[in-house]
């Protein structure tokens, strides 16, 4: 049964994300996030007794608004670039997690087993939209699944490395590159005069 939160509780996952984002994962305690919360380690440690209890607390935030919205494929172009936005809005939210994705996958088994399941949830979700948007007429029809799942791939796999630490991404030459318009960049050459127009009318509406 599903019981509601209580208020110290999430005060100290609120306190936790922004000081994880402040200071970054490796150099925040449980202290820290307790001094903060202007509560004792013993009542912190009742709700989180180990860190990583509550990185994975945390991390439910990012992933739980996804899950929705992935059940059911893209109908438009739109669609498609409706969910590159909220991944660039998710990973502006939480820039601790997606600076240091790899780094906490490593060190912890369930974030790891999260993550691994986000991204086939996300591929599966681009495979099957590319295809029900090839059936109507919106990506080009000669388009083969081998290469419906190198795009599916290449977009999950920048979804992943985008913001972590040490990429390009960094990089003064690459700093400025908007990175929703970079994802559907990649979507261009397959797409058909209507989806090309379809997408340059979601761009506009997103102002991109």
């Amino acid at each position: 049964m599903f019981v509601n939160e209580n208020p110290t509780r999430e005060r100290i996952k609120s306190k936790a994300k922004e000081l994880f984002n402040q200071r970054g994962y490796a150099c925040v305690s449980l202290r820290d996030i307790a001094a903060a919360c202007h509560i004792s380690i013993g009542n912190l440690n009742y709700h989180f007794h180990r860190k990583e209890l509550l990185i994975m607390e945390v991390q439910r935030g990012i992933y739980d608004e996804f899950y929705g919205f992935l059940e059911s494929i893209a109908q438009t172009i739109a669609d498609i670039v409706h969910k590159f936005q909220l991944i660039d809005r998710n990973q502006r939210e939480y820039p601790y997690y997606f600076k240091n994705m790899l780094e906490l996958g490593r060190s912890y088994d369930v974030i790891r087993a999260n993550q691994v399941l986000f991204r086939e949830k996300l591929f599966t979700y681009y495979l099957h939209s590319f295809t029900a948007l090839t059936g109507k007429g919106l990506f080009l029809s000669h388009i083969t699944r081998n290469q419906f799942y190198s795009l599916a791939y290449c977009i999950v796999f920048q979804h992943t490395l985008w913001y972590e630490n040490d990429t390009p991404t960094y990089d003064m030459i690459f700093s400025e590159i908007n990175y929703v318009r970079h994802l559907c960049d990649l979507l261009r050459p397959y797409l058909t005069a209507a989806g090309l127009n379809d997408l340059e009318q979601a761009l506009q509406t997103a102002r991109l």
